[in-house]
């Protein structure tokens, strides 16, 4: 007797976010510190319960600190924003990252001050350059980013 089973279908990449968003963090967070290494930055995780926070090093006394602000299933938090495919001849991006920044400063005195805000950008070095013009926009210091290394090609 040959019975030919049902193919159950793949589950699309949304039902998976949905099925596993604590796995979809992790990859999430993975592709932006695999990206800001390979652009020479020096950043650092902190592990948050159903968050993640990646730091970024600056010059001088400034440090970075990135959260993601889009919350999806379970109360986790989601750094991406899929978009759908566009059909233009003109390159997209395919996703858009929803950021709380926080720009974290100390003093002559050895005491940190920090400004905070959300940014939203196509990529994770479009993120710093703007949170960096809006930190500059809003104290009139300019900070730059710490690069170990030369990005790679």
């Amino acid at each position: 007797m040959n019975s030919r089973r049902k193919q159950t279908p793949s589950p699309s990449s949304h039902q998976l976010r949905q099925l596993l968003p604590d796995v979809a963090l992790k990859m999430e967070t993975r592709v932006l510190l695999t990206e800001a290494r390979d652009l020479g930055l020096v950043v650092e995780e902190d592990r948050l319960k159903r968050s993640s926070r990646i730091w970024v090093e600056l010059k001088g006394n400034y440090l970075m600190s990135l959260e993601p602000v889009d919350m999806g299933p379970d109360r986790y938090r989601e750094w991406m924003t899929f978009l759908p495919p566009c059909k233009c001849p003109n390159e997209h991006y395919e996703y858009s990252l929803r950021v709380a920044v926080e720009i974290h400063f100390k003093n002559r005195a050895g005491l940190w001050s920090y400004e905070s805000f959300t940014i939203e950008g196509g990529d994770l070095m479009m993120v710093i350059d703007f949170a960096l013009l809006a930190y500059s926009k809003m104290t009139g210091r300019k900070p730059k980013v710490f690069r170990h290394r030369k990005a790679l090609p």
